[in-house]
């Protein structure tokens, strides 16, 4: 008796699959003195790691790539970034999220590029992800900026009182001397 089957070679195993090298991320959407604060801070996160800034201007430092940020062009710097990370995988995106600043579309598109990797910092360093543990930091973080736009909003009223007071004083001043010359 014959086998009707014939005998199959063995199953190759699977290719492995070829990981993409990581690398981390500092969007510089903070006042000039906070971005530098943030490259050094990001430079000392996971060190093995190259570090890329993206940046209306070149960062100082010999091992920083700077990919250009142009506020004037919005999907063209997305596709720049995305040009500039194809075949990396992002680690860490970091992202200042400062008041009075305005980069919301660069904040934007370091969310699209590494949603769960997105790391937000406040003028402080201090840190958060966007994880469900980190609720509490996110609440303090709202609740901080907030409580700064109040205070910008008193800040704003008490100058501007001080203006009109002082534009009445100012125009007093004006009327006495014009009173005073047609007296003479």
């Amino acid at each position: 008796m014959e086998c009707s089957y014939k005998r199959r070679e063995p199953a190759r195993p699977p290719a492995l699959p070829t990981l993409k090298p990581k690398i981390k991320v500092a969007f510089a959407s903070g006042t000039d003195d906070l971005n530098a604060r943030l490259i050094e801070h990001m430079r000392q996160m996971f060190p093995e790691l190259p570090l890329y800034v993206v940046a209306e201007f070149q960062p100082t430092g010999a091992d920083l790539k700077w990919i250009r940020y142009n506020a004037n062009r919005g999907f063209e710097n997305l596709a720049r970034c995305r040009a500039a990370f194809r075949g990396k995988s992002i680690r860490l995106a970091g992202v200042m999220l400062v008041p009075n600043v305005p980069f919301r579309a660069m904040r934007l598109m370091a969310l699209l590029l590494a949603p769960r990797n997105f790391l937000a910092f406040n003028e402080n360093l201090n840190h958060f992800m966007l994880r469900p543990r980190s609720i509490p930091a996110i609440a303090r973080h709202i609740a901080g900026c907030r409580g700064d736009g109040r205070r910008h909003v008193r800040r704003a009223k008490r100058f501007a009182e001080s203006e009109s007071s002082d534009c009445q004083s100012v125009s007093a001043v004006s009327a006495l001397s014009r009173r005073s010359r047609a007296h003479v």
